[in-house]
């Protein structure tokens, strides 16, 4: 799929196409932390359950 839309020339200025922003991949301070701390927990209880 991706070398089709690579080979096409017409497919960047596709109407229908998402534009895609930095933006919207950022995540909040607090987001982070908590993600991060559930991957610890989730590590943890996996090393004792296993």
């Amino acid at each position: 799929m991706v070398l089709i839309t690579l080979a096409d020339p017409k497919s960047k200025d596709n109407k229908q196409g998402l534009e895609i922003d930095k933006s919207m991949f950022k995540v909040t301070p607090a987001f982070a932390v908590a993600s991060v701390m559930i991957c610890g927990i989730l590590a943890a209880l996996y090393t004792v359950f296993w």
